[in-house]
């Protein structure tokens, strides 16, 4: 790996492959290894997301019954990963096309740290600090278009440094405009954090105000496309799924508490704390590096008179924060995670955000001393490989844990209605509900309804047609907690339930009725259905 950077703020435009390059690209798609273990990746919600694409992709299959149960929000933000996987479908199974999509945006999240690295005038390999974050808390959660997003941010923040280097005319200007809007469409969290971005780099490079006015002009479009949809949604819209969300009372976590989350959140809760072990080994990188820093040249002294010292402090005033706009940007997004509500517009938003601030990682990172680097690129490689063994460890056993359940839902007739009962939340090597909307891959595979679908939400592209939800179904039973259905009381919904958990808890579940359904088992899964209703295979 080459290890004399380039002067910092003169990244080389020479995109040549050279070792350093090549090491990059391999180690970034190798990362991409535990997406692609599994039937599906360890994300929650990402059944739920494919779901709406296959909805999208077979509306008109009279099959699967969706178009007298769904209808579509073509211009709901954070839709990105919908309208891809749909589209990719049509040239390859719609689980490959969801895989691929997570796949390449995990890769091009080490590229674009090489390419931020190399715009700090870091060495590119530091490129690598930014795929560390990548199966983070948002991952294993299944913020599908959070991961989306990653990279397009890194890559943004390169993107719009470089044009603040140059005279801002049309094409740049439309340039940041697009890329901003795209950021609707994409994860609209994302497009303040673009935003904010690109408004502090602004700053710091003190443009003058025609080309600061041309910047922040080109936000314009993105935020009153956000605004809009936020101000002309109507409260009454919202489900009980999201009214619970809203009205529940989230305390707020205080500074010492958010620092102790810093691994959870980087990493994922993982079993007998493994999260905490692949921290240690980061942060011990990152000291090492800092241990080899290039030590700075002594300044020549000179005589000068007090009003050329005042005028050369201001310069050294502006060079330094020019220097220093990627050290305070990671700031800003540092602070703004230690300081962020538990609720702030939403849910699950400043978790998010300590993640983005180590993105900045590869900018940061103080400039090595050549010949010095041995050690702390070990470091490095042993971070990376056990964080990837991990990883796929999870990714392993997340699929034979869920592997019955799939082998369950293909028997099953398409168009019909399933309640899933996944009592087992978490899997066994990653501490997050994993298998939680496991039952959406029944809309993936077979359409019809299932008992929660992100259709129900009023911000998803697909919308459960109004007057369909099982309303005294979800008043008792929300989709987290299915262990308080009783088939007395919401059973005569559905056709189909899947089953995971303790057997003893079958009898509160179905009481009487147990013995009159037909069922069948694999693994520790069971499908049960009305005598009355035949599976697909036999």
């Amino acid at each position: 790996m080459a290890d004399n950077p380039t002067t910092p703020g003169s990244e080389s435009r020479k995109w040549h492959l050279d070792l350093e390059t090549a090491v990059v690209l391999l180690v970034s798609v190798l990362f991409t290894l535990p997406i692609w273990l599994g039937t599906d990746p360890p994300m929650a919600d990402y059944p739920q997301h494919l779901s709406m694409a296959s909805i999208l992709r077979w509306y008109h299959d009279p099959a699967r019954h969706l178009v007298e149960n769904y209808s579509f929000a073509y211009a709901r933000p954070n839709t990105a990963f919908v309208y891809l996987v749909a589209a990719l479908s049509y040239a390859m199974p719609i689980g490959l096309a969801g895989k691929l999509l997570m796949a390449i945006s995990v890769a091009a999240t080490g590229t674009a740290g090489l390419a931020l690295a190399r715009r700090a005038g870091r060495p590119g390999w530091f490129g690598l600090f930014a795929l560390i974050s990548s199966y983070d808390f948002a991952f294993f959660f299944g913020f599908v278009n959070n991961v989306i997003a990653t990279p397009l941010l890194l890559y943004g923040v390169v993107l719009a440094d470089r044009l603040l280097d140059r005279p801002m005319g049309w094409r740049s200007w439309l340039t940041i405009a697009l890329y901003e809007c795209a950021f609707y469409f994409v994860h609209i969290q994302f497009l303040f954090l673009f935003v904010g971005a690109v408004g502090w780099l602004t700053l710091t490079h003190f443009p003058g105000w025609r080309h600061s006015l041309w910047m922040f002009s080109a936000f314009l479009f993105g935020i009153t496309m956000t605004l809009a949809d936020y101000v002309f949604r109507h409260e009454e819209s919202f489900n009980y799924y999201e009214k619970q969300i809203l009205t529940t009372v989230h305390e707020d976590r205080l500074v010492f508490d958010k620092l102790g989350e810093i691994p959870t959140l980087l990493f994922g809760a993982r079993d007998q704390g493994k999260h905490w072990l692949l921290f240690l080994l980061a942060a011990l990188a990152v000291l090492r590096l800092c241990q080899v820093r290039a030590r700075s040249q002594p300044m020549l002294a000179t005589t000068i008179s007090d009003s050329q010292a005042s005028g050369l402090t201001w310069l050294r005033a502006r060079a330094w924060l020019a220097g220093a706009r990627f050290y305070t940007l990671a700031a800003w997004f540092l602070c703004s995670y230690l300081l962020m509500p538990s609720v702030f517009v939403g849910v699950f938003v400043y978790q998010r955000l300590i993640a983005v601030a180590c993105l900045v990682i590869p900018a940061v990172l103080p400039v090595p001393e050549a010949g010095r680097l041995r050690l702390a690129k070990l470091v490095v490689g042993i971070t990376i490989a056990t964080h990837l063994v991990l990883t796929a460890e999870a990714a392993y056993a997340f699929d034979q844990e869920t592997r019955g359940g799939h082998q369950l839902i293909a028997k099953t007739q398409p168009g019909k209605n399933l309640m899933s009962l996944g009592l087992v939340l978490n899997s066994s090597v990653v501490q997050h509900p994993l298998p939680l909307y496991f039952g959406a891959h029944y809309l993936v595979e077979k359409g019809g309804r299932i008992n929660f679908s992100f259709s129900e939400l009023h911000i998803s592209l697909v919308q459960l047609r109004p007057g369909l939800a099982f309303d005294d179904l979800h008043t008792t039973v929300p989709g987290w907690a299915p262990w308080h259905f009783r088939f007395d009381d919401f059973g005569y919904h559905f056709d189909y339930f899947l089953f995971r958990g303790d057997p003893r808890m079958l009898k509160p579940l179905f009481g009487k009725h147990l013995s009159k359904l037909a069922w069948e088992a694999c693994d520790d899964w069971i499908l049960f259905w009305r005598r009355s209703q035949a599976v697909a295979a036999r």
